[in-house]
């Protein structure tokens, strides 16, 4: 068993009430959620729908790519043209209880992300 700080993710098999309230959905008792650690870089995501617009995505430093809810098209859209977002080069300030819904591959925020560049 590895016992290193940096390799230890907390895995949970629980209801999280708060955090699907927060993001809008629902999780259920057999949802699994784990610990976010790292750093997340930000990148948009054009949506090719009947509804077209702009989802926001962030890849952390492990590579792996999870959705950032809490954020929409005309939220994407201010920060981008006041250059506080630039995909793929503008990493994002995750509140520190961030979570990410492993079925999903979302990031579970208390709180819209805060924009580092």
């Amino acid at each position: 068993m590895m016992s290193s700080l940096k390799s230890t993710l907390l895995v949970l098999a629980l209801p999280i009430l708060s955090a699907a309230q927060t993001t809008g959905g629902t999780l259920s008792a057999e949802t699994q959620v784990q610990v976010f650690e790292g750093t997340c870089t930000a990148f948009i995501e054009i949506i090719e729908s009947a509804e077209e617009g702009e989802k926001l995505v962030c890849e952390s430093s492990d590579g792996m790519m999870y959705d950032v809810p809490l954020v929409d098209t005309a939220w994407i859209e201010e920060k981008r043209q006041s250059g506080e977002l630039v995909s793929g080069a503008t990493v994002l300030d995750l509140p520190e209880n961030t979570m990410v819904d492993m079925q999903t591959w979302s990031l579970i925020l208390s709180a819209p992300p805060g924009l580092l560049n």
